[in-house]
């Protein structure tokens, strides 16, 4: 496969990441927040990216064993766990300290 033609499928495939964790960040876990008690102010970019990095990983671990050559090469990433780790505890957060703190 072209290698350029690899960059447009990760390309594609970020932004839609992007959009599907704009959507669920507005219309989903801010209100799920606000009903549980957690403040939510100002604003909510990094719970944003956070959730499209947790979706972006999500989708290449259940995806990897069906399409083999990028998304493998994903899974063996130090950086590629090292942010989905950290898209965990951004989520988490606020469910400890009370409140969106970002």
């Amino acid at each position: 496969m072209k290698e350029w033609l690899l960059v447009v499928i990760v390309l594609v495939e970020v932004i839609i990441a992007l959009i599907i964790g704009l959507w669920l960040t507005i219309f989903v876990i801010t209100p799920f927040y606000e009903s549980v008690g957690i403040t939510v102010y100002g604003d909510v970019w990094v719970l944003w990216f956070a959730v499209a990095i947790f979706l972006y990983s999500i989708y290449t671990m259940i995806f990897s064993s069906i399409v083999k050559y990028p998304l493998k090469r994903r899974l063996r990433s130090n950086l590629f766990w090292f942010l989905f780790v950290v898209s965990i505890l951004l989520i988490v957060i606020p469910f400890i300290q009370g409140e969106v703190p970002y």
